[in-house]
C-alpha cells in the first residue's frame, strides 16, 4: 500500500504530466523556445525629423501550439538592460529612469493568450505587456510558418504608446520631440522545447 504523501505526490506529478501534455479540447500541447539565431526584436520611434532604429540584444520567448502548429500561448520576456539604440544620443536616457528605468525594471514580458486567425497562417495575439510596471494590452501581428520539422518562424510587427507605459518625461514626453508610437518589428525562430 502506498503510504498517502505518496499517493498525493504522484497525483500532483499526474496532474502536471496531464496539463504538459494536454490542453482544452484534450489536444496534445507542444512547446517552443525561441533559438537566439536569427531570432531579433527590432523597434522604431519617431525622433524630430527622423525615425531612429533600436532592438534588444537579447530575448526569450516561450511559445505552445497544437499539433499542427496553431499558437495557443506566447510569452516574451525581454532583458530591458540589453537594449541598443541606433543613435548613441539616445543610449544613456534610454537606460534611465526617464526611461526604461532598467535598474528598476530589469524586465519586460508579453503574454499573449488570445489569438485570432486572420489568414491562411497569420494571426493576430492579443495580450498583457508589463513594461516600467505598467500592464498594458497590446496587439500584434504575425505570421507563423513551418518550413521544416523541427522548426517554427514567426515574424510580425506591433505598436505600443510610449505614454501608456510612462516611458519618457519632462522634455522627452512630448511628441513633438520624441513620437507617441513606437512601432515594433519582430522574427523569431523557434525549436521544440519542454
Amino acid at each position: 500500500m502506498i503510504p498517502g504523501w505518496r499517493r498525493t505526490l504522484f497525483a500532483a506529478v499526474g496532474l502536471a504530466a496531464g496539463w504538459l501534455l494536454f490542453s482544452s479540447g484534450g489536444r496534445a500541447a507542444v512547446f517552443w523556445h525561441s533559438a537566439p539565431s536569427p531570432s531579433r526584436l527590432l523597434f522604431f520611434v519617431h525622433w524630430e525629423s527622423s525615425t531612429i532604429k533600436g532592438r534588444f540584444v537579447a530575448f526569450h520567448c516561450l511559445l505552445e501550439t497544437t499539433p499542427s502548429d496553431q499558437p495557443r500561448f506566447l510569452k516574451v520576456v525581454i532583458p530591458t538592460r540589453l537594449l541598443h539604440f541606433q543613435s548613441s544620443l539616445l543610449e544613456e536616457p534610454a537606460r534611465s529612469a526617464t526611461w526604461f528605468d532598467v535598474k528598476t525594471y530589469p524586465q519586460a514580458v508579453f503574454t499573449g493568450h488570445e489569438f485570432l486567425k486572420t489568414g491562411p497562417d497569420a494571426y493576430q495575439a492579443t495580450g498583457d505587456l508589463l513594461l516600467k510596471g505598467v500592464h498594458h494590452p497590446v496587439h500584434i501581428q504575425f505570421e507563423l510558418s513551418a518550413p521544416r520539422p523541427g522548426v517554427l518562424f514567426m515574424i510580425g510587427t506591433g505598436q505600443v504608446r510610449r505614454q501608456d507605459f510612462g516611458i519618457g518625461s519632462g522634455t522627452w514626453q512630448k511628441s513633438s520631440v520624441i513620437g507617441s508610437r513606437v512601432i515594433l518589428h519582430f522574427r523569431v525562430r523557434f525549436i521544440p522545447g519542454s
